[in-house]
């Protein structure tokens, strides 16, 4: 269960689904943006969450770490139907490479320092999120991992790796 953690992500949100069945969960002040950057969907019991940056090597931000908190915390319920979680990422070059290095370092420079700590805090709680889920978590590999993708793919059940 993740419920401890429910007090400490209050960051509202908006949820939608695409064509391909994939609900998105964004916080709210993102909603407008056109391509969604994590992908979820429940399918006969299983949940799928998809990192869907692939130009950035699937490079982790806030939005990304705090839409994959509200999914897990939704699946964490008993009563969402998911039985065991998959996490992949988008592009086949990549499965994460971390978090967004850059982005970081751009708060920084321009003294946005609580900006860029909000970035690890909120990794740092979905990490361990994952690392206290009931249901199986596997994480599939595939490609490029680095940083933040080893932070939310170790703490998880199962971890597959591919050649790439």
């Amino acid at each position: 269960m993740i419920r401890r953690f429910a007090a400490l992500s209050a960051i509202p949100a908006v949820k939608t689904t695409c064509k391909a069945g994939f609900s998105l969960l964004r916080p709210a002040h993102t909603a407008a943006m056109v391509e969604p950057l994590v992908l979820s969907r429940v399918e006969n019991g299983i949940g799928e969450i998809v990192l869907n940056r692939p130009r950035a090597l699937n490079s982790l931000n806030l939005e990304m770490v705090t839409s994959m908190y509200e999914v897990y915390r939704a699946w964490s319920d008993s009563s969402s139907g998911v039985r065991a979680i998959l996490l992949t990422g988008a592009g086949g070059k990549a499965f994460c490479a971390g978090g967004d290095v850059k982005q970081v370092a751009l708060q920084v420079l321009d003294n946005q320092y609580d900006a860029a700590m909000a970035f690890f805090k909120q990794e740092y709680l979905t990490d361990a999120a994952i690392s206290q889920l009931q249901r199986p978590h596997i994480s599939l590999l595939d490609g490029i991992t680095m940083g933040g993708g080893a932070g939310v793919s170790m703490h998880g059940h199962f971890r597959v790796a591919t050649e790439k």
